[in-house]
């Protein structure tokens, strides 16, 4: 035997032992270790990361050097069906290979996450399509870093009210502050909702904000980032509560407005899956909920785990597609729960907002189907027209308004379908914020007040628009 086996063998024990202690201390799958082409993940240096040491933060970070955004534009639907099946194939198996940003299918484009070793794979699914990519963002980890140091600073703001809080991203622990702090300056105003618990047992916290005067109102009910990857959804709806307060009695339509409505805003929907994306992986879009199976891949996507249509085209039976639709039904903990929080209140709820990023689109049934139109359609979308225009008039941001399924792409078992034709809510709506790519999920901080504005705006707009269609004043 050779002098060197002993210590070759040595070191795959090594090898070994260390990733038996990633598994378990990250609390990731097989499958989350072998990124890109079978080969291990990268980890980044942490200097804190709440609830992990500095040496297991260390450990458990994934990076994304070099990964870029691809812009495909397709000539024809055809291409675009052909060019989806291609990618769902590799999906099935290699999961990280490529991640589906975004669809437009007016302008006729997908963004597609690539990573440095699937390049030429990919590239070579395009040639026969006769699609050559355009490099949208060169290097998304460039564009995390941006963020991340926001958040580091985010311990500098003086207090949950402080005029800094909207100007970078915050963890769950300062949202659910920013929450109590609100609740405690606006009592009788402001009051704490609790959705639930989700998987891993973290509150889903929400606030409830209503003007002064004592009768029954009807409610608006939004949440964010129900992707967890999608920080500016959480962070605008957050931006939304500070302004309902601060201007009841100063601002006549938005005190109007808070006297016929209770808004019920919930920040983080996905709190496992938001929490891992400052800890583990920033582009995690699934809850945290295992699965179990062969490769053990982790998480349902929470958006298409309704009991409407679930399991049709437009979501994924593979565990380990960011679209998995789940094994059943309502099987992940914190759709269920959001499911039985607006269906108990369902006689009273008058609009429903589900917020996401990007694109910039407000969106209304049906995702699951194409071929089907919402009989009140004229009022639905007369409402989300005006809430558009209102957004528009402050920094001149177009949204497209339209169905879901057709403006931007089939989703079965979405949350805005079943609310409206389960829970009869009929003003039901998916609003995608800024931008259209530039820089996708990874928008700087210093654009959460702007994207803040203009939702507010257009939220102002829509209830507004609903409040004389549906006779409220």
């Amino acid at each position: 035997m050779s002098a060197t086996v002993p210590y070759l063998i040595r070191a795959i024990q090594l090898n070994i032992i260390t990733l038996e202690i990633k598994f378990v201390l990250c609390n990731v799958s097989i499958v989350e270790f072998f990124k890109d082409s079978g080969g291990l993940m990268d980890f980044k240096t942490v200097n804190s990361k709440k609830g992990l040491s500095k040496s297991a933060a260390t450990m458990c970070e994934v990076r994304f050097d070099h990964h870029q955004v691809w812009r495909l534009h397709w000539n024809d639907f055809n291409v675009y069906e052909s060019l989806n099946a291609a990618f769902e194939n590799v999906k099935q198996n290699y999961e990280n290979l490529v991640d589906i940003w975004t669809v437009n299918q007016e302008l006729g484009y997908s963004d597609v996450r690539v990573s440095p070793s699937a390049m030429s794979f990919v590239t070579s699914i395009l040639k026969p399509l006769q699609i050559v990519p355009i490099v949208q963002v060169e290097n998304i980890q460039t564009l995390i870093d941006v963020q991340e140091d926001s958040s580091s600073l985010s311990n500098e703001w003086d207090n949950a009210g402080g005029s800094n809080f909207h100007k970078s991203y915050h963890r769950l622990s300062e949202i659910n502050e920013f929450l109590d702090e609100k609740v405690k300056n606006f009592k009788g105003r402001a009051q704490k909702v609790l959705v639930g618990y989700s998987y891993e047992k973290r509150e889903i916290n929400g606030i409830r904000i209503s003007g002064t005067t004592k009768n029954r109102k009807r409610e608006i009910i939004f949440h964010g980032a129900i992707h967890s990857r999608e920080w500016i959804g959480a962070a605008s709806v957050l931006y939304i509560a500070d302004q309902l307060l601060s201007l009841y009695g100063k601002d006549d339509l938005v005190t109007k407005l808070l006297n016929i409505y209770d808004w019920i805003i919930i920040p983080v929907l996905n709190v496992d899956g938001y929490e891992y994306t400052h800890t583990n992986n920033r582009m995690w879009r699934k809850t945290r909920q295992p699965n179990g199976g062969l490769f053990g891949c982790i998480g349902t996507d929470p958006n298409r785990n309704w009991d409407y249509e679930w399991s049709k085209p437009g979501a994924s039976s593979s565990p380990c597609s960011e679209a998995y639709y789940g094994k059943a039904p309502f099987s992940a903990i914190e759709p269920k729960l959001m499911s039985e929080f607006i269906y108990n209140r369902r006689e009273d709820v008058e609009i429903y907002i589900d917020v996401h990023a990007f694109s910039q689109l407000w969106m209304y049934p049906y995702g699951a189907r194409c071929d089907k139109k919402v009989p009140e359609e004229k009022k639905i979308l007369k409402a989300a027209q005006d809430g558009a225009s209102a957004l528009k008039k402050i920094h001149g941001t177009n949204f497209k308004v339209g169905g879901i399924c057709k403006t931007i792409y089939q989703a079965s078992g979405n949350s805005v379908d079943w609310v409206y034709a389960r829970a009869n809510v009929t003003y039901s709506y998916a609003i995608e914020l800024r931008d259209t790519g530039r820089y996708g999920f990874l928008l700087p901080p210093d654009q959460i007040i702007p994207s803040g504005e203009e939702l507010f705006s257009g939220l102002i707009g829509l209830a507004e628009t609903v409040a004389t269609q549906e006779k409220r004043w």
